[in-house]
């Protein structure tokens, strides 16, 4: 296509293929760190969620109450909580961090650091990595541990 003047207007093929070259390149440097932003942050969320458990243990040996942290599959999230009506901390996970095992829904420090019952905690990662949480009955130890 001409203009009045005789000028060609468009694009030439090789300035459309350096176009598509250089949105490639982008993209290329773009995606591999995004997986390396969501690996990220699931690693923040497992470390925040072992921190919440030991934080939940040391407020009930300090203020000796009992405190309850239930995992729920169904809405990716848990709750620490003194009883139904006292909610201490409700977190959703976000970074596509899943729960998908809670046994039996948690654990229940006492006013002494133990758990009632031993238990343990499913979570995955979104590359398939599978990571346990679980409370020593007599320990009270929290581990957090990679299944393999």
């Amino acid at each position: 296509m001409t203009d009045r003047n005789g000028i060609k207007k468009g694009y030439t093929l090789i300035e459309l293929i350096v176009v598509v070259a250089l949105f490639s390149l982008l993209l290329a440097i773009t995606l591999p760190n995004s997986a390396i932003i969501r690996n990220f942050n699931e690693r923040q969320e497992l470390r925040m969620i072992e921190k919440d458990l030991r934080q939940a243990r040391n407020k009930a040996i300090l203020e000796n109450r009992l405190i309850d942290v239930s995992f729920y599959v169904d809405g990716n999230q848990y709750i620490i909580q003194y009883s139904e009506s006292e909610k201490i901390k409700v977190y959703k996970l976000k970074s596509g961090l899943r729960i998908f095992h809670a046994g039996t829904s948690g654990f229940k420090f006492n006013g002494t650091g133990r758990v009632g019952n031993s238990n343990t905690v499913a979570l995955k990662k979104s590359d398939g990595r599978t990571y346990h949480i679980a409370v020593g009955v007599n320990t009270t130890e929290i581990t957090l541990r990679e299944v393999k």
